[in-house]
């Protein structure tokens, strides 16, 4: 008998010209849609986005209005734009009315070797991860690679700088990955080019504040819930003040919950 394998849903991501952008919806635009002509900007809309960052798709935007221009532009990132000079073919395309001239932005020189300060801080979490990896790898061949060295220092913080947003899930699933092979995957000859022990201990740091802040929370909720006369209590805090009291073993308080919950209307499905 043979065995077909089901087909798994995909999801199809389709790229779209820019002032087809709803308002409030975020992607990513093409880098070769923005010009810098005599020392200003301007956005080619005829360009397209893409809901996800890509090698072409680079600059995050947003839609924020219904108007031509109601855009917003991230150029906070380590792509490097290219002046152009004015020719007839340039001087035609900023007369389109798809070309916008965009305000407000700071041209910065690039300067290759300020890339520590200029280019990591800029650099999404895939883009400072990949360059943790290529780094790694090169001390793992050169272990007393200085630029190398530094420039994994500068990653370092850079990437703590980031998992300083990351909530308690996503903390704990880079726990893992940035936690050494065991022994079983050294005997393998595999490598965790990603462990970082530096990186590790922030973490797991960032983790106990995270829990302390989060049981305090929850402390602070289950005293309100307690305090809180019963008939003003919803259906789901009453269920809640019921799972506590049982825990403690109030049973009075649990007594004068379910009474209350009798007294609520039941739900129909």
């Amino acid at each position: 008998m043979k065995y077909m394998k089901a087909k798994k849903n995909r999801t199809i991501l389709v790229n779209k010209p820019m002032n087809d952008m709803v308002i409030g919806e975020k992607a990513f635009f093409d880098g070769d849609g923005i010009y810098l002509i005599h020392g200003k900007c301007y956005v080619d809309t005829n360009f397209s986005v893409s809901p996800k960052k890509n090698e072409i798709h680079t600059v995050p935007i947003e839609r924020i209005g219904p108007e031509k221009g109601d855009f917003e532009l991230d150029f906070f990132t380590i792509e490097i734009f290219y002046p152009k000079f004015i020719t007839q073919q340039i001087y035609n395309m900023l007369h389109d009315d798809a070309v916008m001239l965009v305000e407000d932005v700071e041209m910065e020189v690039y300067d290759p070797s300020n890339y520590r300060t200029k280019m990591f801080p800029r650099m999404d979490w895939g883009e400072l991860i990949e360059n943790l990896i290529a780094n790694n790898e090169v001390l793992d061949v050169k272990p007393d690679d200085k630029t190398s060295m530094e420039d994994k220092q500068a990653l370092r913080e850079c990437i703590k700088k980031k998992l300083s947003e990351f909530d308690l899930s996503e903390l704990r699933t880079y726990e893992k990955e940035f936690t050494g092979p065991t022994q079983e995957e050294k005997a393998e000859g595999r490598v965790n080019f990603v462990a970082d022990e530096n990186i590790l201990r922030y973490i797991i740091k960032r983790i106990v504040i995270l829990e302390e802040e989060q049981a305090v929370t929850q402390g602070k909720k289950a005293e309100l819930i307690k305090d809180k006369a019963l008939t003003d209590m919803s259906m789901d805090e009453l269920n809640t003040a019921l799972a506590e009291s049982k825990a403690t073993e109030d049973f009075e308080r649990s007594a004068l919950i379910r009474d209350e919950m009798k007294t609520r209307p039941k739900v129909m499905n």
